[in-house]
């Protein structure tokens, strides 16, 4: 898939919340079906429903894929390295 491609197919975002959560109607004027976000705590998915968003446990993106999963290997990246969870979250990955 294309870096444009993907790029209208979702968003991701590391900044806090109250300022994402504003940009919202942005994303769902340009029609991104789907959007992440990670506080450097918990990791949300968000799915355009109509003209607005609904967090979601599962990813559009990546269906077996939930937030908590993803919220648990990037806590995983911070005291294993970045690498090693990689490699954890690349065999989860395969195993689905």
């Amino acid at each position: 898939m294309s870096s444009i491609a993907w790029q209208k197919r979702s968003v991701t975002h590391t900044k806090t919340y109250k300022v994402e959560l504003s940009k919202f109607p942005i994303y769902a004027a340009l029609g991104m079906p789907e959007i992440w976000l990670y506080d450097g705590q918990e990791a949300r998915f968000y799915q355009l429903s109509e003209q607005s968003y609904q967090e979601t446990p599962c990813s559009l993106a990546f269906p077996a894929l939930t937030a908590a999963a993803l919220t648990e290997f990037l806590a995983q990246s911070k005291t294993s390295g970045q690498t090693a969870a990689l490699a954890v979250f690349r065999r989860w990955l395969s195993a689905r």
